[in-house]
């Protein structure tokens, strides 16, 4: 190495026997730059990349209020119309939860196909889905296209909108699904989801997501297990957008059928975005009529080189929803949203194939279920493939009502939170439809559920696997990003698209709650809705696809159906959302980041992020979202000097004294994966802990940092102290330190005098890493 090179980041230094050096040196046109970058020493770029903010909020329903004489009007004479048919929902729900508790008595081989005779049974579910769709309005169901055979595209995905697509592919397809581990315990929900043969998954486990993508492979590979059904965007949206697509029916890289949903409406958006759950079938029981359109698009093929990776096949599938939707692509997710949807996907579920003669009276009532909602009639474009040819069928997702129609039309294996088990009705029913389980914080939970997506999409033998891979329900208008568990088995996907025309009541589940979503569709007329089979997708042949490529085409498939926009929303902004309304905050949106894109970029996590909005909001921003600089300082416990304008400088990245959520989320973190990040942060426990005591007292603390922030008093080291000292036991320990720092890491710029006198002397290993 030449010895007059400039460098922007550590580098090794001469050697010496007994430890290895990191120098830092500067050339003369970047010294400036270094004087005002306080993370220099770490190799961290003084202008990081603060991208703006995306104007598109894919989860607001257009229609949250009730407004207008005419609507009012078509309230007050739907009321006696909406009693009846919320005594038709209840009656064909316990009728379905009843058969689906039958047809899974005495049943303990989970890892195997349902029995045909059990199948059998549970059509009496899939009956009574379709009239829980026709209770919500949706009294019939436009569909274009056709669901290409199971052998064909084992995989469907569709976009996610409301609550509705589940129920509308449990009746159609009946496949195995993917859920959160969670919905298992659900009430009612549970039971449902395990008849469907679900694959659970725990999103925030890498061990739970990896058994997710091993399951959908398996059952996506046999004939013997019904279609595999996603939603890769992961949350509803409202269906004007696509968010990003999750991976998992991506990485088996197997054909993949898109399916678009569309909510066709003037007075009534039926999305599932910011509306409570009682709010949206509230609305959609006091609708005439509630329009909903499928559409079956053409299968999306692998690259036949098998080298297109998960990532690009997501990617293929997204863009031919998106084109099909007339959406745009998005990037969102649901957690507030799930439990709903998987209610109705318990509905939907219990749509099972394999019962179709002794659940067959049960199937019958699924359809005036549709009739309290005013879904008189869906219209439906194109079929769904076989089984055979698409076991894995995914669905946009903008309100409750298409897990209800999907429950009927395809009575699928759904994946589901294991909280839906323990719910009263719920449970059982998601049972009755084999659900996968996931928990989406769980590593292994997540892998868990991407293997039994897998193993059940590979058999005939069990039911076709549905997800809203979006994860939440959307207002329709987008199609935010697309969770991977319906797409890593890699099998064909069989897209769906649903949509809630109207005109003065938006159906979508947004901004709304449930009570008056469902108040208002009592009251309408009717509730229009459309459903469309869109053409499989497939993985490319050579198998090579990585899901997230998968995911990717699905999710434009999908978005270009839609004709709405895609952005890199998911299901981490849903959650920065909840937490900000949790909060209070006048304008919770701006929260949102598009969590998609600042995992892929910075491969920060969706608790990490909402840990750092933890921290952001104790700043107490003002109603535009900003924080000053004085308020900065006292959540991190500075006082004004040098340092602390500069770490502040460099999270402000527009200089106007004032910070977003995001420009300080993005600052953090890419002070956080800087890959010498954490050795510096052992480095400064060992300079403070000089004597190998393993803690740190509050003189040692003062003495490290004096160097950074000069002349501190006692009580403005008191509450630095105070900050690092996790436990409260008056020192500072080794798993103090490095925790405070993982929760604030732009505070390692006041050990970084320190660092750089005593020459950055960290471990030989870490420095070879450097180098290499």
């Amino acid at each position: 190495m030449a010895s007059d090179q400039s460098l922007t980041t550590p580098l090794l230094s001469t050697p010496t026997p007994s430890h290895v050096s990191l120098d830092v040196s500067y050339s003369h046109d970047e010294q400036s730059k270094h004087q005002l970058n306080p993370f220099a020493f770490l190799g961290a770029d003084h202008e990081f990349e603060v991208p703006e903010s995306s104007t598109i909020d894919p989860f607001r329903n257009h229609t949250p209020r009730v407004e207008g004489l005419y609507e009012w009007l078509k309230i007050v004479v739907c009321l006696p119309i909406a009693l009846a048919r919320l005594l038709l929902f209840g009656l064909c729900l316990v009728v379905g939860y009843v058969a689906t508790v039958f047809a899974l008595h005495g049943w303990t081989d989970k890892q195997n196909p349902m029995p045909k005779w059990r199948c059998r049974v549970l059509w009496v579910t899939r009956y009574c889905s379709r009239f829980i769709l026709f209770s919500f309005g949706y009294h019939w169901i436009k569909q274009k296209g056709k669901p290409a055979p199971r052998e064909i595209a084992p995989i469907v995905v569709s976009n996610h909108v409301s609550y509705v697509e589940p129920i509308f592919f449990f009746y159609e397809l009946f496949p195995t699904i993917v859920a959160s581990e969670a919905h298992d315990s659900m009430p009612f929900v549970g039971t449902i989801i395990r008849a469907m043969q679900v694959i659970y998954v725990d999103r925030f486990s890498q061990s739970s997501r990896k058994h997710a993508v091993n399951e959908i492979k398996r059952k996506a590979s046999s004939d013997q297990f019904p279609r595999v059904l996603l939603f890769p965007e992961g949350t509803t949206t409202n269906g004007r957008v696509l968010i990003s697509f999750q991976l998992g029916a991506f990485i088996p890289g197997y054909p993949i059928q898109p399916v678009i949903v569309r909510y066709p409406h003037v007075h009534f958006d039926q999305s599932w975005g910011n509306i409570s759950l009682a709010k949206l079938m509230f609305r959609m029981f006091t609708q005439f009529h509630n329009f909903m359109e499928v559409e079956y698009l053409p299968l999306v093929l692998p690259h036949e080189n098998r080298k297109e990776n998960a990532v690009h096949f997501a990617q293929r599938v997204s863009q031919a929803t998106r084109m099909t939707t007339e959406t745009n692509l998005c990037f969102l997710n649901l957690h507030a949203k799930i439990f709903f949807h998987y209610l109705l996907f318990m509905l939907m579920v219990f749509n099972n194939n394999c019962f179709l003669k002794l659940l067959m009276p049960c199937f019958i009532n699924s359809t005036p279920l549709n009739s309290p909602y005013i879904y008189h009639w869906i219209k439906q474009k194109g079929k769904p493939a076989p089984r055979e040819i698409a076991p894995i069928v995914v669905s946009n997702h903008v309100s409750y009502v298409e897990p209800i129609f999907f429950f009927y039309e395809l009575f699928p294996t759904i994946v589901a939170s294991e909280a839906h088990d323990s719910m009263p009705f719920v449970g059982t029913i998601i049972r009755a439809m084999q659900v996968i389980y996931v928990d989406r914080f769980s590593q292994s939970s997540r892998k868990h559920a991407v293997n039994e997506i897998k193993r059940k999409a590979s058999s005939d033998q069990f039911p076709r696997v549905l997800l809203f891979p979006e994860g939440t329900t959307t207002n329709g208008r987008v199609l935010i990003s697309f969770q991977l568990g319906a797409f890593i088995p890699g099998y064909p996907i069989q897209p769906v698209i649903v949509r809630y025309p109207h005109v003065h009541f938006d159906q979508s589940w947004g901004n709304i709650s449930l009570a008056k979503l469902m108040f208002r569709m009592f009251t309408q007329f009717h509730n229009f809705m459309e459903v469309e089979y869109l053409p499989l997708v497939l993985p490319h042949e050579n198998r090579k696809e990585n899901a997230v490529r998968f995911a990717q085409r699905t999710s434009r498939v999908i978005a270009s159906s839609l004709n709405v926009v895609q952005t890199s929303h998911s299901y981490g902004d849903l959650m920065l959302l909840t937490k900000a309304l949790e909060f209070k905050q006048e304008k919770p949106s701006q929260y949102m980041v598009e969590m998609a894109w600042v995992e892929s970029s910075l491969h920060l996590r969706n608790l990490e992020a909402v840990d750092f909005l933890d921290v952001f909001l104790s700043m107490n921003p003002d109603s535009s979202g900003r924080v000053e600089f004085r308020d900065f300082l006292r959540v991190l416990r500075l006082k004004p000097c040098g340092l602390s304008e500069k770490i502040f400088g460099f999270v402000d990245a527009q200089k106007i004294g004032k910070i977003t959520f995001k420009q300080f989320l993005l600052g953090s973190a890419h002070i956080l994966k800087q890959p010498l990040f954490q050795h510096a942060c052992e480095l400064a426990f060992s300079i403070c802990d000089s004597d190998e005591k393993n803690y740190i007292l509050k003189q040692e603390l003062q003495d490290s940092i004096t160097l950074a922030i000069p002349y501190l008093n006692d009580e403005e080291i008191q509450r630095l102290f105070s900050l690092f000292d996790m436990d409260e036991d008056g020192r500072i320990s080794k798993d103090d330190f490095l925790t405070c720092l993982q929760k604030h890491p732009l505070l390692i710029a006041i050990f970084s005098p320190r660092l750089l006198h005593r020459g950055s002397s960290i471990a030989e290993d870490i420095v070879v890493e450097e180098v290499a």
